[in-house]
């Protein structure tokens, strides 16, 4: 049994009810039980965001749902406009790139928020097919205010919007309807407290219309075969099972908590984790609105975060995530998403913090 405290970026820590839950005997997946469930586990996950539309639930990572929901939604000939402000937002212009050469991109600094500031400008300018942007870019531990870019976006263009919702979903508050999204990916090993394994895509109307409409490049990511299989609570391809058995114990979980109370536990822990470190030379990452699931703290020069991973695993077998790309030597990034307590983010954040100079 491995005994180490997981305060990583994700996969993270399960329930001992969702453990219990994968050790179910696996089922058919054209079974009327596996029908079921999946008509439990799109039900809640449509209550917890205010979807009229069952997501589609397909197996694999939260990156093969980006994949899937962007080779769905684009064409060869789309304009598409990427907002980005880590290594998250220009993993969608990877992707996007992949099937689409027309891609202009906006970067915002790394830890700063995505804003309207450049946005107006080449709205007015260009009309784009697809807009791409993450929710909380877990690189630097920022929650872009979502909401208020869309609503700007929606002034001036008519664009679909995708939102990478991985390390948001079962973390903060989304409303999908109210907000506009025409298309978001999440996964299920971070916020939802569930194993890696199954990728979670919600579509609107308008995006559904446009994905049935397109000949998708893709033969497993084609999601017009997910649109046709939810119909009758059923997916195209051989599913990881008991990821599923898992999910739905921890949608269940989730809502017998109350969704409120969940968000607002993630802000507190975020803000016990700011509080350990506010009087220290450690910096946070983000600027403003920091992500109620991920602390990023910038380190001083004298200090590498590679190190420090590896001390802490070793010897307080505490597990933490590093930087990614330019910063992974520079920045510790500290995991509070799906099951805790905050008792053990405090313990986690405070043994962190004794390890630099007072």
């Amino acid at each position: 049994m491995i005994d180490v405290i997981n305060r990583s970026t994700g996969p993270t820590t399960l329930p001992d009810e969702v453990r219990q839950a994968l050790s179910n005997q696996v089922i058919s997946h054209r079974s009327k039980q596996f029908e079921k469930l999946i008509e439990n586990i799109t039900k809640n996950l449509s209550l917890m965001v205010n979807s009229s539309e069952r997501p589609l639930l397909l197996t694999g990572s939260g990156t093969a749902g980006l994949d899937a929901g962007i080779s769905s939604i684009i064409t060869e000939t789309d304009t598409v406009l990427v907002l980005s402000a880590g290594y998250y937002g220009d993993l969608l212009r990877i992707i996007a790139k992949t099937y689409c050469n027309n891609i202009d991109i906006i970067n915002y600094k790394p830890g700063e928020i995505i804003d309207d500031s450049r946005l107006k400008n080449i709205l007015t300018k260009k009309a784009y097919k697809v807009i791409l942007m993450t929710h909380s870019e877990s690189s630097t531990g920022v929650l872009h205010p979502i909401k208020d870019i869309i609503n700007t976006i929606k002034k001036y263009s008519d664009a679909l919007i995708l939102i990478d919702a991985v390390s948001s979903l079962g973390v903060t508050s989304i409303n999908f309807k109210e907000w506009g999204i025409d298309l978001m990916v999440s996964a299920t090993q971070k916020g939802l407290m569930s194993p890696p394994g199954v990728a979670i895509i919600f579509l609107s109307r308008k995006a559904k219309d446009k994905i049935i409409s397109n000949n998708s490049s893709n033969f497993y990511c084609d999601l017009r075969k997910y649109i046709n299989y939810m119909s009758n609570f059923q997916v195209p391809f051989t599913p990881a099972i008991n990821t599923f058995f898992g999910l739905n114990i921890a949608l269940e979980l989730i809502k017998k908590e109350g969704f409120d109370k969940v968000y607002s536990r993630h802000r507190n822990a975020s803000e016990i984790i700011i509080t350990t470190f506010s009087n220290s030379e450690i910096k946070l990452f983000a600027k403003s609105h920091p992500a109620p699931g991920i602390t990023a703290l910038l380190l001083p020069n004298n200090y590498e975060a590679v190190e420090m991973q590896k001390y802490l695993a070793n010897e307080l077998n505490i597990f933490i995530s590093t930087g990614l790309s330019f910063w992974t030597n520079k920045v510790l990034r500290i995991g509070h998403m799906g099951w805790f307590r905050l008792e053990e983010v405090s313990s986690s954040a405070t043994s962190i913090r004794n390890l630099f100079k007072a």
